[in-house]
């Protein structure tokens, strides 16, 4: 992309979470957005638990053709 369409990133630990933003001159960060990464466990029981919990703005489920997304879905929901 070019450089005035990409969105910076102040982390970039894909395994956890992933921080949009920019640092100030003293090296604080200044968060636009912070992108929690949860594996749910190819939708087992268990795993789809995990959306559980927290209070995210907005949820992302990236190839849920792929898993029996729903389960995830409800637990999340309420959050």
């Amino acid at each position: 992309l070019p450089p005035y369409l990409t969105i910076n990133r102040t982390g970039n630990d894909w395994t956890k979470e992933v921080v949009l933003g920019t640092r100030n001159i003293n090296n604080q960060r200044d968060v636009h957005a912070r992108i929690r990464i949860t594996n749910v466990d190819d939708g087992k029981t268990r795993g789809s638990l995990k959306t559980a919990g927290g209070t995210p703005y907005t949820s992302i489920y990236d190839e849920v053709g792929k898993f029996p997304v729903l389960g995830a879905w409800l637990a999340g929901r309420p959050a």
